[in-house]
């Protein structure tokens, strides 16, 4: 299924609009979302407009015709606070993680309408009816009582509703992820639900359907609630008995180089003009996306890309380019298959690694990482970056101990928010932190009793000695650049082979 933005659209098809759109405002009246006044009765306030959004979506040989009421936020005076946080790409990972390890069947659910189901707001906001649905007569207004699309704390007010509702059944936020939520049946973890605007992952066992989201379907209406095969916020899941596989090859089909004629590409040291310029920046953005949630293969070479795109040049074009034909050869999925196993026989794995001055501008180094949880010869990734480095780096070595640092910072979070989840003791022993570095010299200077050399390395030494020493991280270990499964994230002579063959078949044997 793919969808269609329209703006404009003929006269066979208004009908099918006009039905949309009246769908949309017997939801508002359904969920209670406003009352009619007279424009009199509230002389003070501003009358804010609002705009139809409408689509086509295809499906199968089925044309689905909607169309989205929007109030036009921007025009509120005093907007009030906006944030709301949603579930980041590594802690989804982790709970999709907790479904091997306890054998849960993974379920997304899409909430119908989610904004309008929201709690009440508590400030008068005016609306001027859509032209289609005014009345005669006296001037009449909506006055909006639920956080609607368009106002900017609509994402806000939705996820405070839900949050108070996952409180009051007795789940608990991650204090490192506030999207996610955890349940503990007998102080065990009995289930997780993980936030994403209106679109949820959950899995748990029988308490946590019962006590939460038996709770949760009759509280809000929801739209779709899929299970085995289905698509979650951009991800294709596909769920096995023994793995769970992720993959975005369908989205991957859909990106195309940008096409430029001979003559053009001759012209390589040319700025690009402002039509060929929002050509790159949308591929840009595009490239950054997957490899960003499934092609971390890429992911380094898309780094080179961005350096530029601020002023890119005709070259940069055949540079984007090549990277898609990059990403095209290989139809990349995520397998993620721990086998059920307890928090003792877990650990986590942390490659790092970096490069001195490689990027396009010809001084800014790379730091790369990627995490893994390890169950076995089974890993599962959780996390991975490549960087341009935030600190001047003059020396390879001080480079290398920047992207171990950052690393282990990363691996230390993922392992607080899994202690958490699991509601472990804090034992140091459970589900150490290994860092993996391909740098013999930093290994050596990081056991050594000595100072570093090099002085800006000694405060990035003594950082990962005092963690060892506190028992944050269990170790760091030195391995063979041809086991470095970041290699490929910092340099583009690097083989991304061996982190393809891990990623799709889940397994990698490594002496700890």
């Amino acid at each position: 299924m793919h969808e269609v933005f329209i703006q404009n659209y003929d006269l066979k098809q208004s009908d099918e609009f006009y039905q949309a759109k009246e769908s949309e405002v017997n939801n508002w009246k359904k969920f209670e979302v406003f009352e009619e006044v007279e424009r009199k009765e509230y002389p003070s306030e501003d009358v804010l407009s609002c705009r139809w959004v409408t689509t086509k979506k295809y499906k199968e040989d089925e044309t689905i015709y909607k169309a989205r009421l929007v109030l036009r936020g921007f025009e509120e005076f005093d907007a009030p606070k906006a944030d709301s946080p949603t579930a980041s790409k590594s802690s989804s990972r982790l709970c999709i993680i907790f479904c091997n390890m306890f054998n849960w069947e993974l379920q997304s659910l899409d909430v119908r309408a989610a904004f309008l189901q929201s709690n009440d707001i508590d400030r008068i906001i005016l609306m001027k009816p859509p032209k289609e649905f005014r009345k005669d007569g006296p001037e009449i207004v909506w006055k909006i009582k639920k956080p609607v699309y368009g106002l900017n704390d609509g994402a806000r007010s939705w996820f405070l509703t839900v949050k108070k509702q996952l409180l009051k059944w007795g789940c608990k936020p991650l204090k490192l992820d506030p999207s996610v939520y955890t349940y503990h049946f007998e102080n065990k973890l009995a289930g997780f639900l993980v936030i994403h605007v209106d679109d949820f992952m959950v899995a748990g066992n029988e308490q946590f359907h019962r006590n939460v989201i038996d709770k949760m379907v009759t509280k809000f209406e929801i739209s779709s609630r899929s299970s085995g095969k289905f698509k979650y916020v951009g991800w294709e899941i596909s769920q096995h008995n023994d793995h769970i596989d992720i993959d975005q090859i369908s989205y991957q089909n859909g990106i195309k180089p940008i096409e430029l004629n001979d003559a053009r590409l001759n012209q390589a040291d040319h700025e690009l003009n402002e039509h060929e310029k929002k050509l790159y920046q949308q591929l840009l953005g595009q490239l950054q996306w997957i490899s960003s949630q499934t092609r971390p293969d890429i992911r380094f070479a898309v780094l080179e890309c961005s350096i530029t795109a601020s002023k890119p040049k005709v070259h940069d074009i055949v540079r984007i380019n090549r990277v898609v034909k990059k990403m095209k050869k290989n139809t990349t999925k995520i397998t993620m298959s721990l086998p059920q196993c307890t928090p003792e026989q877990v650990k986590i794995i942390a490659f790092a690694d970096a490069a001195l001055s490689n990027l396009p501008d010809k001084t800014s180094s790379t730091r790369s990482f990627v995490i893994f949880v390890k169950c076995g010869n089974k890993i599962a990734p959780l996390s991975w970056c490549s960087k341009k480095m935030e600190r001047v780096a003059k020396t390879i070595i001080y480079a290398e101990g920047i992207a171990l640092g950052k690393c282990l910072e990363e691996a230390v979070n993922l392992r607080e928010s899994m202690i958490e989840a699991l509601n472990c003791t804090n034992d140091p022993n459970m589900i150490p932190i290994i860092g993996i570095t391909d740098s013999k010299s930093l290994w050596e200077n990081i056991h050594s009793t000595s100072q570093a050399s090099d002085i800006k390395l000694r405060r990035e030494v003594a950082s990962m000695r005092q963690q060892i020493e506190l028992k944050e991280i269990k170790d760091v270990i030195w391995k063979p650049t041809q086991l470095q499964l970041a290699d490929c994230l910092t340099k583009s002579t690097a083989s991304p082979q061996s982190l393809l063959h891990v990623l799709d078949k889940g397994d990698f044997v490594i002496d700890l």
